[in-house]
């Protein structure tokens, strides 16, 4: 029986018939490394190999026997570094109003003497980022208590909106610190969300956050694992149901976090159709990633307030745009809809509703390619 889940790095075709081998063994194409042997500093991508390396060397298995030594496993929430933005201790649930220590800014050139505190970062979010990733309720955010995951990730993309120079090295040290921690929830950890529910909605959105920065950096090492960690949290959302009007429906009766995983939904397709683009231009060689059909999208478009099209619009999710024969008024209205609430979304579903029969993948692809990456234009 031939395996069922295939590796989608670049010119390797390896299958397996498990899941987590499949894990294992996409770790060995990137630098993932997130077992550390304490004793030596040898980093590796596996544990058993970190084991059977404690295990042959005769020191660091000594060391490993003493009292007090860190275990072997990757740890899952490791002690921050003092001073960094990161590392700003959060001990539960807090408003988006408190202050940002100054000092990470030390040194980072007059470009950011006005970025004192977290409302500052908080406003660049809001102005900057989320016009093009409406992914959050700006209202609910800066208004309700929110998890610290989701907090420290709204502050990273904040920070990378900065526009001068001396704030970028900074804000790519604190976006690859950022994704350590995703890296090591998706790929170590392996969650099981068993539903869209409210409680899981801003875990979701802080796990989404640092893989959409990747399209705002320059392509390097760091890419191939955004890749694999954006692969796996679309094995996640499928699994809990976050591309499913109604096991959205079922999860909660506030309009508020149906629209938000409608968000999640539609901004994690825009996401990976941006990431095959970026890929492709790299690789020429590419082969389109595949595991995220646009027909998986059975969520309806997050209208807001009360759109006289709310009604018709409710009726339709967008899947059904892509299995009707012909562009109907529905149809029409749905893409309206999307192109209202986020232009570059809308470009590209109306380009896979008008995609002829005889237009192979990366035709299409080269026909949506001009309506991405709009944000990168901007001043």
């Amino acid at each position: 029986m031939p395996g069922q889940f295939t590796c989608q790095y670049i010119d390797c075709h390896r299958t397996y018939k498990r899941k987590e081998h499949l894990v294992r063994h996409e770790k060995s194409h990137g630098q993932l490394r997130p077992f550390r042997c304490y004793e030596c500093g040898a980093d590796f991508h596996r544990n058993d190999l970190l084991k059977r390396h404690v295990r042959l060397s005769s020191k660091c298995k000594a060391a490993s026997n003493e009292e007090q030594r860190p275990s072997l496993e990757a740890p899952t929430n490791p002690e921050p570094d003092p001073g960094s933005l990161r590392t700003v201790r959060i001990d539960g649930p807090i408003t988006a109003a408190s202050s940002l220590r100054n000092d990470i800014y030390k040194g980072l050139g007059p470009g950011l003497a006005a970025i004192a505190d977290r409302e500052e970062l908080e406003r660049l979010y809001f102005h900057h980022f989320h016009p093009h990733w409406p992914l959050l309720d700006e209202d609910l955010f800066m208004n309700a208590p929110q998890p610290p995951e989701l907090v420290a990730a709204v502050l990273v993309a904040g920070l990378w909106m900065v526009s001068t120079d001396p704030g970028r090295p900074e804000a790519s040290n604190q976006h690859d610190a950022l994704m350590q921690e995703v890296t090591r929830t998706l790929l170590t950890e392996q969650p099981q969300w068993a539903s869209p529910s409210a409680e899981y909605l801003p875990y979701f959105q802080a796990l989404i956050i640092p893989l959409i920065i990747f399209t705002y950096r320059p392509l390097d090492e760091h890419f191939p694992n955004a890749l694999m960690c954006n692969r796996h949290l679309h094995y996640i959302l499928r699994g809990a149901g976050a591309y499913q009007q109604t096991r959205i429906d079922e999860s909660s009766s506030d309009p508020a976090v149906r629209q938000q995983y409608q968000r999640l939904a539609l901004l994690h397709y825009k996401l990976f159709v941006h990431n095959n683009s970026l890929v492709r231009s790299k690789f020429p060689r590419f082969e389109q990633f595949d595991y995220f059909q646009p027909s998986s999208l059975q969520v309806r478009v997050p209208v807001e307030g009360t759109d006289p099209l709310r009604d018709d619009l409710n009726s339709s999710l967008i899947s059904d745009l892509l299995d009707r024969s012909c562009v109907d008024n529905l149809s029409r209205m749905t893409i309206a809809a999307l192109i209202s609430w986020d232009f570059s979304l809308g470009m590209v579903l109306a380009c896979l509703v008008t995609r002829r029969k005889d237009e192979d993948g990366k035709s299409l692809l080269r026909r949506i390619e001009p309506n991405l990456f709009l944000y990168l234009t901007r001043d």
